[in-house]
């Protein structure tokens, strides 16, 4: 996200039901939103790391699947991406394999 941006979470849960292809409703007592198919599942929580100078990585977005996930977190970050209103990183195990706004040998 950029500095001058400050979107909410329930904005990037609206759009999310676009890309996701199914709603994320909001869980007030687990302060997230969360939703999903027999298939799949997504969590969307807020991430406030003391590291960064500004929020430019406000929100996680966690998510399980029935098959395999590496090509459905590929096809997801595309999906995202295409937007062109995001900065995405795609980690797996704290490793970064994508982003939209660095070299992936620079993540720490």
């Amino acid at each position: 996200m950029d500095q001058d941006q400050d979107l909410s979470m329930s904005e990037v849960a609206e759009v999310l039901k676009d890309v996701l292809g199914y709603s994320l409703e909001f869980l007030p007592d687990d302060e997230m939103y969360y939703g999903g198919t027999e298939d799949e599942r997504a969590w969307l929580t807020e991430y406030r790391s003391p590291d960064e100078p500004f929020r430019s990585h406000p929100f996680d977005l966690e998510f399980h699947t029935t098959g395999p996930e590496e090509p459905f977190a590929h096809a997801l970050f595309d999906r995202l991406a295409a937007l062109g209103r995001y900065r995405l990183l795609l980690t797996f195990d704290d490793e970064c394999v994508r982003a939209t706004h660095f070299p992936r040998d620079e993540w720490w």
